[in-house]
């Protein structure tokens, strides 16, 4: 019997220190979500994505736009970003010696530094995301966590239409996106 997770684990991502910028970070997902994931001295930051967010392919009826007409809108022109995460620690945990693996097996990423490990996993047969934490610094500070979306509340262009909204009920934050 083949054992997949040996052969995989050669794949696996190393690296040490932060990744500041999102192009830096290590990509994570399950073939139809994903995110890039890049962590600063004090959050982890990360954008989830969709492979079926696409404004302007070549069946939108969105019609044709330039990016030097007035009827082009910069960040509103979106092709796969649904939401941003940032996992703010409340201090620098973030250095030169933090590390960072992506299993690529199980579709996880390890990240420790400065008394903090996250564990971020992204399910294989569902659009979900998971984040744990292991906190051990001396002093504690709240984790915040925030769920942005990535473009204005509603976004119309010709007879392309998104709107989005954030709700939170109980302890669950909620980003709805509907797309027409």
């Amino acid at each position: 019997m083949t054992d997949y997770r040996s052969l995989t684990q050669r794949a696996d991502l190393h690296y040490c220190g932060s990744t500041p910028e999102p192009y830096q970070g290590m990509p994570l997902g399950n073939g139809r979500t994903g995110s890039m994931v890049w962590i600063d001295p004090e959050k982890i930051n990360m954008q989830v994505n969709r492979v079926d967010v696409f404004a302007t392919n070549g069946a939108t009826t969105a019609g044709e736009w330039k990016m030097d007409s007035p009827d082009y809108y910069g960040a509103n022109e979106y092709c796969g970003g649904c939401a941003g995460v940032q996992i703010d620690f409340g201090e620098e945990v973030f250095h030169g010696e933090t590390r960072q693996i992506l299993h690529m097996y199980d579709a996880c990423l390890e990240i420790s530094g400065g008394g903090v490990e996250a564990d971020i996993r992204v399910w294989s047969e569902a659009d979900v995301f998971v984040c744990s934490f292991k906190d051990v610094r001396q002093v504690k500070k709240p984790i915040r966590i925030t769920l942005s979306m990535l473009r204005p509340e509603l976004v119309e262009r010709k007879n392309h239409r998104a709107k989005s909204a954030v709700s939170a009920r109980g302890e669950e934050i909620l980003l709805t996106q509907e797309f027409s």
